[in-house]
């Protein structure tokens, strides 16, 4: 196999280094470094995808290596996040309640992955929420805690923030494992509803962020992605 064919590999091997370094990154309390981690590994998880199908090499090798990179950077990094903010926040707690819930989100990442793998339902679309898509969402949460808002501070102070986590966490891992068709962003075009419904809501979503708190623009842009994605896969169900 040519160097060029071998593209979509590098491009994965990118994903699980940034992941790495995200995990080394986060664990040090470099949080505002770990965003960009996270960003550099979606591009890659985005683009080894892409270049294998416009190069023609994909295959099961890389359908596995895509996995098993994605487990580190969009399971255990977005779950060690979830920890880190709780302690953060609700430091007067037994560690063993962060770690938990934390690893709620972890474990149903794995479970997501490898019914992904051998599912054959799911080589034309998703069904279930994608687990880049949890990670966008929790670091769009992240964000304010990695920025040191102080208004997200305030706010956080007398928010009651472990139990929210703990039914956000439990809600991620059932829409990422459940039986819900969800429009891919990378596949827009067959959806053309969908798409220009979902736009529509974000543009309007960017312009509210952008008066009132523009660094919470990701985590409701995401919400908005889960929210309409779920909606729109029970009217195609009718």
């Amino acid at each position: 196999m040519s160097l060029r064919q071998q593209i979509p590999n590098f491009l994965t091997t990118l994903n699980l280094i940034s992941g790495v370094v995200g995990v080394y990154l986060l664990l040090y309390g470099h949080h505002k470094w770990v965003l960009c981690c996270i960003g550099i590994s979606l591009l890659a998880d985005f683009l080894d995808g892409w270049a294998a199908r416009k190069l023609g090499v994909a295959g099961p090798l890389g359908v596995q290596l895509d996995s098993l990179a994605d487990m580190l950077t969009f399971g255990v990094l977005p779950g060690m996040m979830v920890t880190k903010m709780i302690a953060g926040y609700e430091n007067n707690l037994p560690h063993w309640i962060y770690i938990m819930t934390g690893m709620t989100i972890t474990v149903g990442a794995m479970i997501r992955l490898a019914k992904f793998n051998i599912d054959e339902d799911q080589r034309t679309g998703f069904l279930g929420l994608p687990t880049p898509a949890m990670s966008i969402y929790i670091t769009g949460i992240f964000i304010p805690f990695a920025l040191e808002d102080p208004t997200i501070e305030m706010i956080y102070g007398s928010y009651p923030w472990l139990p929210a986590w703990i039914i956000q966490s439990i809600l991620l891992v059932i829409l990422m494992n459940a039986r819900i068709p969800m429009p891919s962003l990378k596949d827009l075009s067959s959806h053309r509803t969908f798409a220009i419904s979902l736009g529509i809501l974000m543009v309007g979503a960017t312009i509210l962020c952008f008066l009132f708190n523009p660094i919470a623009l990701l985590w409701v842009l995401s919400a908005l992605y889960i929210c309409s994605a779920v909606i729109y896969s029970q009217i195609l169900k009718k």
